[in-house]
């Protein structure tokens, strides 16, 4: 065994790691050892937690990106069917201007409904042969009848 050597100086005892492991019969040494790797365990724990917390994070934030982007071109198609159904409305619109013209209503009336105005005569000319018939302009009398036709 070595002899302990004392430094006057620094008042410490420098013993060589045998003479400590050989003191405490190597328990000390066992406990130290096993004190750093559960430090270097609890180290590795951590930057695994918080790697793990990190990869989630990145993950969540990704898949909100994506989730805007989708949300986005969602946005832009129904913008743009909303203008498409705005023209169209638009187009509706004039036709339905044009249909509750006095005009329109009068031109569907006798060309649909074969009606004429009072005093008018409705001619309507058929074919001998083939059974079909065909309108011809409607002619206007002079003057209204004041005594009955039968």
């Amino acid at each position: 065994m070595m002899p302990l050597a004392y430094d006057y100086q620094q008042e410490n005892v420098q013993v060589s790691s045998y003479e400590k492991w050989f003191l405490t019969g190597g328990k000390a040494e066992c406990r130290r050892r096993r004190a750093i790797k559960r430090k270097r365990l609890r180290k590795l724990l951590l930057l695994g937690a918080v790697a793990v917390l990190a990869a989630g994070l990145l993950f969540g934030y990704l898949s909100g990106l994506v989730k805007i982007v989708q949300l986005r071109a969602s946005i832009s198609g129904a913008q743009k069917e909303i203008a498409a159904i705005k023209v169209e409305i638009a187009k509706l619109e004039e036709e339905k201007a044009l249909v509750e013209s006095p005009e329109y209503v009068e031109k569907v009336a006798r060309e649909k409904l074969g009606l004429v105005k009072p005093g008018e005569v409705k001619y309507v000319v058929t074919s001998a042969g083939d059974g079909s018939w065909q309108e011809k302009d409607v002619k206007r009398r002079a003057k209204k009848y004041d005594e009955p036709l039968y």
